[in-house]
């Protein structure tokens, strides 16, 4: 998993060098998506027992949603409230993946809106990283 996510994180970082707004949007929720997962089946006894036994049934290993990880890694104290709200955000614009979604934002990605979805990224990260120990 550490070398999927390092490589998201780089191409993450190509697209968002390149103007490549949409694409580096989905690419730093996809890397946040991963990182969540990771750290909340590592940490967390309960939810690695959830995904065991889902594997188990033959039911997809990941059938949790961003928004669901990033609640569950807030209420376990692996990111603070503020990580918590601006990656909800995040996820929120993530979901352009979906065609219907950005025309019913009416929102065309641009830098600007890069680099708020990076900060968001990074701030998450910072604080599952804080959190390790």
């Amino acid at each position: 998993m550490v070398e999927l996510l390092n490589a998201r994180y780089a191409e993450a970082l190509i697209c968002r060098d390149n103007d490549a707004h949409f694409a580096a949007i989905v690419t730093m929720g996809s890397l946040l998506e991963g990182a969540l997962l990771q750290v909340l089946t590592e940490r967390d006894p309960k939810f690695r027992a959830q995904v065991r036994d889902r594997k188990e049934k033959g039911e997809p290993e990941q059938k949790y949603s961003l928004s669901n990880l990033i609640d569950m890694a807030h209420k376990r104290n692996y990111i603070a409230r503020d990580a918590r709200d601006f990656t909800q955000v995040l996820r929120d614009y993530r979901n352009f993946v979906h065609p219907r979604v950005q025309l019913d934002f009416a929102v065309t990605p641009d830098a600007d809106l890069v680099d708020g979805c990076w900060y968001a990224a990074i701030m998450a990260l910072r604080d599952l990283d804080a959190t390790l120990s």
